[in-house]
Parts: structure tokens; C-alpha cells; sequence
């Protein structure tokens, strides 16, 4: 049985989405080299990009059936709108030739998008069906913690605070920093919870979060060292993240409440998998940086040895698992 054919609506808004990250990237190769001519594309991208998701998330929320994923769209657009708020407070700084000072008010609003998006896509991944707790998710979730906790200390709050800068302007960074740590550990802990989820819209929401963080910790970084500078690569992060928001809200009323078995999904062996994969990767950056760092920490080595146990027992559990 095929899936059916998407709405009329669906497919234009979806359209109008991809057109428009082509429209940008195509802005960005053809602008000119001078800082204020990419400085108008960076913030004319910035602002569409934000109010389609903004009203792509506002017509997910009022059409879609299910009332929590109503709720769930209603979240996600209380972000973009956010989003929003602080790219006009930025653009007023820039369109003065100003350099938006760090942090700004823009930061408010920016900071803002992950309690609505860390809200929004908990709402959106529940109401998938839960997974029974055993010791299988157990120990999958300490693993995943562990390993967020040790990456975030090891790249990223223990660089940003050798960086320097002001109290405030360091707090910010890692309210930025901390902010998209949590957004992906959301992501793999509730993965593990509940399964299956669709591929669309659920999925597509989830690489937009990713992209998103990715963005925001190179941001927190760039903007503390004072070398972050609009209308470069890392402003298509954050174009893809909302337009990619933008389709996944035009397909979500489309989509069936509950997956159907014709529709593509993440299952629960692709979440475990994915999380011991990224459990392994993970300590073992930061295990590697930590052998060739001069001075080694006994915080990030505890750390290890913690995760390190883990996966331990995680792999003899499997292993007497399957001999039953």
C-alpha cells in the first residue's frame, strides 16, 4: 500500500522552501566580497528564513488533527517567532553599520529558541509509542549522558572559559553552548524512549535541531573570540535549520498520527545503535585529547572511566541477551 499523495498545500510550501535555499545559496556565491553587501544577504536570509518557519509552524499548528502535535507545532513556532524577534533586533544593529555588540539583546531571543524547540520536539517524539523500561535503555541512556557531559566539558566549556572575554559575554557563550548539548541529548534520549518515529516530519525536525546546534556552538565560540563576522558559511547553518523547520511543518498534517508500516521511520535498533556509536566516538575524542593535551584533566578522566565501564556492561548484557 502506498502512501497518499500530498496535498496540494503541502507540496507548494515544501516548494517554496527549497527554492528559497537555492535562492540563497546562489546570494551568497554572487554577493559581493565588501562586509556590507554580505551583511544585507546574511540579514534579508536570516529574517525570511525565520517568519516561513514562523508560518509554516503556525499552519501546522492549526491544521494538524492530533492535538499534541498541535501543541508540539505551537512550540516550535513560539521559537522561531522568537528567532525572529532577535534577528530584527540584530538587523537594527546592522543596518546602522553597527556590529551587534556580545551579547545584545538579539541573544535573548536567539538563547530563547531552545526552551520552545527543547519543548516542541519532546511533545513531537511522544507521541510515538514508549518503549518498556529494561536495562537495555538504562544503560544506554547513562551512556548518552555521560558522553554529552564529557564532550560539552572537554570541547567546549573548558575552551570557552580559557578564551577569556568578559563575565558576560562568556556566560552567554555558554548558555549557547550548554543550550545545543542539551537540544541533542533530548534528541538521543528520547529516540531510545520512543519508537518507532516517522522519518517525516519527526526526522526532518531532528536534523534541522542538529544543524541548528552545530551552528550555535560555532557561534558561541566565533562570538567570544571576537572573530564571527555575518554573511559567512555558518550562516547557511541556521538558514537550512528554519527552512528545513518551514518543510517538515508543511508535511506534518499530511502525515498520518501514527506510523501506518508504508511510511519510513527511525526504528528503536537504529537509536540504540546510534547512540552506543556515538557513546564509543565520543569518549574516545575526548580520550584521544586528552593524551595529547600537556596537561590532562582528572575530571574528563573520571569521566571515561565511568563511560568506559559502561559500555562494558553494555556489551556483556548484549552479548547474554542474545544467547537466550
Amino acid at each position: 500500500m502506498s502512501p497518499l499523495p500530498l496535498p496540494r498545500l503541502t507540496r507548494i510550501l515544501v516548494a517554496i522552501a527549497a527554492v528559497s535555499f537555492l535562492a540563497i545559496v546562489l546570494a551568497y556565491l554572487l554577493a559581493p566580497a565588501d562586509r556590507a553587501a554580505r551583511t544585507r544577504v546574511a540579514d534579508v536570509s536570516w529574517t525570511w528564513t525565520a517568519l516561513y518557519a514562523l508560518i509554516c509552524s503556525g499552519v501546522a499548528a492549526r491544521r494538524h488533527a492530533d492535538s499534541e502535535r498541535r501543541r508540539a507545532w505551537a512550540w516550535i513556532g513560539a521559537g522561531c517567532a522568537l528567532f525572529l524577534g532577535g534577528q530584527l533586533g540584530w538587523n537594527g544593529y546592522e543596518l546602522r553599520g553597527l556590529t551587534p555588540p556580545y551579547p545584545s539583546l538579539a541573544d535573548v531571543g536567539f538563547l530563547g529558541v531552545y526552551v520552545c524547540f527543547l519543548v516542541g520536539l519532546a511533545s513531537l517524539l511522544r507521541t510515538a509509542r514508549a518503549r518498556l523500561f529494561d536495562v537495555e535503555l538504562l544503560l544506554d541512556t547513562t551512556l548518552v549522558t555521560l558522553t554529552a557531559g564529557a564532550l560539552a566539558y572537554a570541547f567546549l566549556l573548558k575552551p570557552l572559559f580559557e578564551a577569556g572575554g568578559t563575565l558576560l559575554a562568556l556566560l552567554t557563550s555558554v548558555g549557547w553552548s550548554v543550550g545545543g548539548i542539551a537540544v541533542l541529548w533530548l534528541i538521543l534520549v528520547e529516540l531510545l524512549r520512543y519508537s518507532p518515529v516517522p522519518l517525516a516530519p519527526t526526522g526532518v525536525v531532528i536534523a534541522s535541531l542538529v544543524i541548528l546546534c552545530a551552528s550555535n556552538v560555532a557561534y558561541a565560540v566565533a562570538s567570544l573570540r571576537g572573530t564571527f563576522r555575518s554573511g559567512g558559511a555558518l550562516d547557511l547553518g541556521w538558514d537550512a535549520t528554519f527552512l528545513l523547520l518551514a518543510g517538515a511543518a508543511a508535511l506534518a498534517p499530511g502525515r498520518a498520527a501514527a506510523v501506518d508500516g508504508t511510511a519510513p521511520v527511525i526504528s528503536d535498533h537504529v537509536a540504540r545503535v546510534t547512540a552506543i556509536v556515538i557513546g564509543l566516538a565520543g569518549i574516545a575524542a575526548v580520550a584521544v585529547a586528552q593524551t595529547l593535551s600537556p596537561e590532562p584533566d582528572a575530571g574528563a578522566a573520571v569521566l571515561i572511566g565511568v563511560a568506559v565501564a559502561i559500555i562494558g556492561v553494555r556489551f556483556t548484557h548484549s552479548l547474554r541477551t542474545d544467547r537466550r
